[in-house]
Order: structure tokens, then C-alpha cells, then sequence
């Protein structure tokens, strides 16, 4: 989790960050974020539009009485046709530069006289969670261990081959018996089909056998497995580019389960990014029956809205108690049987208790649940350089990774990881987004800091270290001399939040792509909260 030391907002940083396409509708508005919370902010652009000269002026409106128009400038991003304004707050409170006062419920208009079509939104509402109905008045959920160890002698779950702790008759869909997981002339349907016992429910995903996409791709029982859900509160759905450069990232990992023959290197990713939750200010990683946080949206939110078998708490609403009567919702249902192999990533707003600079997240660690929080960030959102590496760097958490690797030490230049804050974003330095691959760079003494570290051994990379008390250093592993300066602290990296002011240390790495190290199994426990 990095902090937000303040909350600029870059123009050029998040028009990078867009990734624009031709897929687009060319002269047509739109908004980015399209679901607006009130106090939220919006991009406004025009892509592939076909007009003249830098800038594109648009009426923005609401629909109150009388109508408050005000005009706003879209500027052309260089050497492309798409053209976007700078973020705008929309507020209910006075408003200030780039901001358009309005309220909940009222529709905004973008509109151009000059062909370009219009488009329009609804200010969404900001909700309390202890005020709304009784439907978050509930206990957490936690997970349900309905099957400890993947045993090669149980013909229900019949060993794990991988190691990823998903049993191999849930990915090999030549030994699925269950119904739901066969086709009416008896062969086998592809997907992940989770049965846990003779007389418990079965969850089926289905899958694409031709597909390597982290939405749609099938689980394999000769390569490791990570299943993930991601819900999102309105107006901070995470970018599936996002999601893509991750299961990326682990699948060229090289990860290998120590002892484990015929399985392939790699992590496959599969992620359900999947709806809207109700949207508040802030709340606690975990909550009460009288004060709702994490615990209590998930118990709702787990499981897609068909899972669920609900059809009300979606689009920004909330549940009622009477949804919870759905069998998803039963002791060993269901919703336990998915929870043996999925973990929950919820993208929220704000965590209770911080004002101003804040935390991009908590997850457990090691365990199954992660709340991402980017409201301190760049348009509330995070650049798409925010949001896959604050995404990562939760997962390592959740799967037993701390800020060093094996430690909580932090801003280590030696340790080449997201992990570390000083690689969390790639903001300080140009990283790859990655775990730490080895332990080839030497130890660092910092009372008597060593001439070189030497070569990574993987890609060479550039390292950041605290060089005295205001500037950073900087050093591309496998070169000559260190540059180091005057602050033997060299893993206080201030920028990053990283103020170590303790006792020099040996500052070690560590490889972070170590089975040994791993904990990737989704019931494996509930740890405790990590930033």
C-alpha cells in the first residue's frame, strides 16, 4: 500500500493512461468514468473526432431550474484525434476551478454544436452503510474449509498436481461427474466444476478451451491456478488493461512448484471483474453489525448477481435482509463451495479514518479478501500505473508476501519487487511490473554501504535508493560504481513513504517467486491486514 502525498491530477499522465483504441464511436461524447458519484470527477473526451484545430468547447448542463450551463474545453492529445477535458469535479458544494455544481439524481448533459453527438449521465448517490435498510446489518462470513488438502486417495478431489491448492477433478473436466458440469449426451462441459463433497452443491464456471484471457480462460491441472473477484463501488471499476498487464506479469513469471514434474511455468490469472456495489465515502477493512465495512459487503457481494440468484442490491442500490434468503446464502452452499477457490478484491473509495494522504489498500495476509482504495489518487481512480500495481501489490499480500520479500523492512533497493513502495508505482523509478525473481544483488550494510551490488541475472534493472536528505539516487544493476551519497539510511525513501529512521540495517532481497514462499490457496486462512 503506497500513500498519496498529495492528490495532483496530471493531464498527460492520465491521457496515457486512457488507452485509447480505434474501436471507439468516432464523433461521439463521452464520459470517463461513465457512472458519476456525486463529489466524484469525470473526464470528458471525444475520440476519433474528425474536426478542425486543438480544442473542441462543450456545453455541459444538468437539468436543474434554471439550467446551469457552463462551457468546457477538450484539447486534442497530440498527434491523434482524441480530444479530452481536464478532470471535473461534480459538487454539491460551492465549486472551484474545473468543478460543476450539481446534486444527486440530476442529469448532466455534454453537448457540441459542431456534429459531435451528445451524451448524457446521472449523479449518482453517496450512501451511508449503517443507514441503509437493515440489508449490511449482518455478521461476516468467513471462509468455510470444506476441503483441507487435495487428497490423491478421495475420488472428489483426486491429489493436485500443480500445487495451487484447486484439486485436480475441479480443473480436469475428463473426471467431472457432477450434472451441471456435463452435457446432456454425456461429455464433459469445459470449465472449473468445484464439488466438495458426495451430497454438496457444485459451482460451475465455464470456459473458453481457446482462450488464454484472464475472463474466460480454463483452469489446467498442469499449470498453478489463481482465482480472483473483483467488485468495484460505482465510479471505480478498475481498468481491464489493468487487469490484462497483471495476468500478464504472471503468466511469464516463471513460477515453478518446487518438487511438482510435467507442470508449466507460470501463474495463471483468472479474474470475474464483475459489478457495481454501493458506493460510500469511506469504510472499515472490516466492520460491525452498527457500523458496516468489508466484512459486510462482501457477505452481500460475493458471487455474481446469478450466483446470488438476486436481482435487487445492483447499480448502486443496496440488499435488503430478504435477499440473504437465496440458497447461495446457506451453510455450506453455494457460496462456501466458490469461496474454496476464489479470492475477493473489493474497489472502494476510502478507508475509515484517513483524511487527506491516504492508503491505495489493505488485503490479509496471507489469506482471501483485499480492499483497494484510490480516492487520494489521480481522479480518484488511479492512472492505469496506480491501479496494476496497487492491484499486485495486494495480491502479494494476500498470498504471504510482505514489504521485503520475507520482512517488513521497506524501500530495500536491492529488492526489486512491487512489493516494496518504492516500486508499488513507477513513479520514482522505471520498474517492470513484477515480483522480486532472485536473490542475486548483494546484501547492504548501511554503516559501511558496499561499492556495487552486481548483476540481477534476470532483465538489469534501474534501483532507487534515499541518497541524502532531500534528493534520490539512482543505478542500473549490473553497472559500475554506486552512487551513493550522504544518508546511510539509504531505504528512507521519503517520496515513497518509506521513513526508516532507525538504526542503519543489512538490507537483504529475496526472491518473492518462491513456492516455499507462496501461499496461494484461497482457503488457507484469514490473516491479519496488511497496507
Amino acid at each position: 500500500m503506497r500513500i498519496s502525498l498529495a492528490y495532483l491530477i496530471y493531464f498527460v499522465v492520465f491521457a496515457s493512461s486512457l488507452g485509447f483504441s480505434a474501436i471507439y464511436a468516432a464523433t461521439s461524447l463521452q464520459f470517463d468514468p461513465d457512472i458519476i458519484v456525486i463529489e466524484h470527477t469525470s473526464v470528458i473526451s471525444c475520440i476519433n473526432c474528425s474536426v478542425n484545430g486543438n480544442t473542441v468547447n462543450v456545453l455541459l448542463k444538468d437539468n436543474s431550474t434554471p439550467p446551469n450551463p457552463t462551457t468546457i474545453t477538450l484539447t486534442r492529445v497530440t498527434g491523434t484525434n482524441n480530444f479530452l477535458s481536464n478532470p471535473i469535479k461534480f459538487t454539491s458544494l460551492t465549486p472551484d476551478l474545473n468543478q460543476f455544481p450539481t446534486a444527486e439524481g440530476r442529469t448532466i448533459t455534454a453537448s457540441n454544436t459542431d456534429g459531435i453527438d451528445s451524451v448524457s449521465i446521472i449523479i449518482q448517490r453517496n450512501f451511508n452503510l449503517a443507514n441503509v435498510a437493515s440489508g449490511y446489518k449482518v455478521a461476516k462470513q468467513p471462509v468455510s474449509i470444506l476441503v483441507g488438502v487435495c487428497s490423491d486417495t478421495n475420488s472428489i478431489t483426486g491429489g493436485d498436481d500443480d500445487g495451487d491448492g484447486i484439486c485436480n477433478n475441479w480443473e480436469d473436466k475428463s473426471q467431472f461427474t457432477a450434472a451441471s458440469c456435463v452435457n446432456a449426451d454425456g461429455s464433459k462441459k469445459d470449465g472449473l466444476c468445484i464439488k466438495t463433497s458426495d451430497t454438496s452443491p457444485v459451482y460451475f464456471l465455464p470456459c473458453d478451451p481457446k482462450s488464454d484471457n484472464w475472463s474466460n480462460q480454463c483452469p489446467d491441472r498442469k499449470k498453478t491456478d489463481l482465482y480472483y473477484e473483483i467488485d468495484f463501488m460505482t465510479g471505480h471499476k478498475p481498468k481491464k488493461s489493468a487487469i490484462s498487464d497483471l495476468a500478464y506479469a504472471f503468466r511469464s513469471s516463471g513460477y515453478q512448484p518446487n518438487s511438482v514434474s510435467g507442470v508449466s511455468p507460470g501463474i495463471n490469472l483468472h479474474v470475474q471483474l464483475d459489478e457495481n456495489v454501493t458506493h460510500a465515502t469511506q469504510i472499515s477493512s472490516s466492520g460491525t453489525l452498527t457500523n458496516p465495512g468489508f466484512d459486510q459487503l462482501k457477505v452481500y457481494w460475493f458471487g455474481t448477481k446469478d450466483e446470488r440468484g438476486t436481482t435487487s442490491g445492483v447499480d448502486n442500490t443496496y440488499p435488503t435482509i430478504a435477499n440473504y434468503a437465496s440458497q447461495w446464502f446457506k451453510t455450506s452452499g453455494l457460496r462456501d463451495v466458490k469461496s474454496q477457490v476464489f479470492h475477493y478484491i473489493l474497489f472502494a473509495h476510502g478507508l475509515a479514518g484517513c483524511t487527506g494522504s491516504c492508503s491505495s489498500g489493505h488485503s490479509e495476509m496471507p489469506g482471501n479478501d483485499i480492499v483497494i482504495t484510490l480516492a487520494s489518487f489521480d481522479n480518484m481512480i488511479g492512472t492505469l500505473d496506480q491501479q496494476e500495481g496497487t492491484i499486485m501489490h495486494e495480491i502479494g499480500h494476500n498470498i504471504n508476501l510482505n514489504h521485503g520479500g520475507n520482512e517488513i523492512e521497506n524501500c530495500k533497493p536491492n529488492y526489486l519487487s512491487v512489493m516494496s513502495y518504492s516500486r508499488q508505482f513507477s513513479d520514482l523509478v522505471n520498474r517492470p511490473l513484477d515480483y522480486s525473481n532472485n536473490t542475486n544483488l548483494a546484501d547492504i550494510n548501511e554503516p559501511s554501504l558496499p561499492s556495487t551490488l552486481g548483476s540481477y541475472g534476470h532483465t538489469e534493472q534501474q534501483i532507487v535508493f534515499q541518497k541524502d536528505s532531500t534528493a534520490l539516487g539512482y543505478w542500473l544493476t549490473g553497472s559500475n560504481l554506486v552512487p551513493w551519497g550522504t544518508n546511510p539510511n539509504v531505504n528512507n525513501i521519503f517520496a515513497a513513504g518509506c521513513n526508516d529512521n532507525a538504526t542503519p540495517d543489512i538490507l537483504k532481497s529475496f526472491k518473492d517467486w518462491d513456492p516455499s514462499r507462496l501461499k496461494l490457496i484461497a482457503r488457507s486462512g484469514n490473516g491479519n491486514w496488511m497496507d
